[in-house]
C-alpha cells in the first residue's frame, strides 16, 4: 500500500507518496535487506524533510518584504551562559519594543559556530523575526549591545523561502543540538492530511499550484514521491483540498469502524 500525505502553509503545498506496510510473501533475507535499505532511506527523507518543516513554518508565519533577517555576532568569546542570558535579554527586549508599535513578536534562530565556508569562527545567531523596518537598525545595536549586526529585509529569492532554509541549515549539528529554536506564539502548521491508495497509484499534482520541485526514488522494496509547490490560485486549490479532506476523513472513519467491529 502507499500514503499519500499532503500539507499546506500560506502559499506552500507538498504533496509526499510513500510506501508503508509488509511486503507479502517475504523471506527472511529479504526482509533484512528491505530493513537495511529503508533505514538508510529514511535518514535521507528525515534530512529533507528538516528542511521542509522550517519551511512551512517560515510560510506559515513571516513575509518577505515585511519581516526581518537579521545575524548578531559578539565581539568577545562568550561563554554558553553568557550566550544563554545575551539571547534572553535581547527577545525581552524586543517583545517589549514589538508590542509598543502594536507587534507581535515571533521569531526563528538558529545559532551557528561556522562560517559560510565551513570554517569555525565566533559563535553568531541568524534569526527570522517580526519587523517593524530595516530603519531598526539603531534600536536593535542598542537592544543587543554584545557586538555586530547585519540587518536585511528577509526576501524570497527562490520559492517557499528554500534558498534561506538551506542556509539556516548548512551547518551540520550532532542530535543533542537543535537545528533552529523558534518563539511558543509561532502559528504552527496544520496536521498533514493522509489518504491511502493502491500500490501502483502516482502522484497527481492539484488544481492551482506550479511544481517547483520533485524527487521521485523507488528502492525495489517501497516507493518514495515528493512534490513541492507554489499554490497560485487559492480557490482551484481551496476546492481540491476540501475534497482530499473529505475522502482522508471518510478512509480514518472506516478504518476505526473495521477495528471496532472484528476487536
Amino acid at each position: 500500500m502507499q500514503c499519500i500525505k499532503e500539507t499546506a502553509d500560506g502559499s506552500l503545498y507538498i504533496q509526499n507518496m510513500y510506501s508503508y506496510g509488509v511486503v507479502p510473501k517475504q523471506n527472511s533475507v529479504s526482509r533484512q535487506q528491505r530493513k537495511a535499505i529503508t533505514t538508510e532511506h529514511k535518514q535521507k527523507i528525515n534530512s529533507v524533510n528538516r528542511k521542509y518543516n522550517l519551511m512551512r513554518l517560515m510560510c506559515k508565519n513571516f513575509v518577505a518584504g515585511r519581516d526581518l533577517f537579521v545575524c548578531f555576532g559578539y565581539d568577545y568569546e562568550p561563554t554558553p551562559e553568557q550566550v544563554k542570558t545575551s539571547l534572553k535579554n535581547l527577545h525581552r527586549k524586543l517583545k517589549n519594543y514589538m508590542k509598543r508599535r502594536g507587534v507581535t513578536y515571533k521569531y526563528i534562530v538558529v545559532t551557528e559556530e561556522h562560517s559560510s565556508d565551513d570554517e569555525p569562527c565566533r559563535i553568531h545567531h541568524h534569526i527570522i523575526m517580526s519587523g517593524c523596518s530595516t530603519k531598526m537598525l539603531g534600536k536593535l545595536i542598542d537592544m543587543w549591545g554584545q557586538g555586530s549586526i547585519d540587518v536585511r529585509m528577509l526576501r524570497e529569492l527562490t520559492e517557499n523561502f528554500e534558498n534561506t532554509c538551506d542556509y539556516l541549515l548548512k551547518e551540520k549539528k550532532d542530535s543533542s543540538r537543535r537545528a533552529y529554536s523558534t518563539s511558543h506564539n509561532l502559528v504552527k502548521p496544520d496536521e498533514p492530511v493522509r489518504r491511502i491508495v493502491s500500490d501502483n497509484a502516482i502522484g497527481a499534482i492539484p488544481p492551482g499550484v506550479k511544481v517547483v520541485k520533485s524527487r521521485i526514488e523507488d528502492n525495489g522494496f517501497g516507493r518514495y514521491e515528493i512534490h513541492i509547490c507554489k499554490i497560485i490560485d487559492e480557490k482551484l486549490f481551496n476546492d481540491y483540498f476540501s475534497n482530499v479532506k473529505k475522502i482522508a476523513r471518510r478512509q480514518t472513519d472506516l478504518r476505526h469502524y473495521i477495528t471496532s467491529k472484528y476487536r
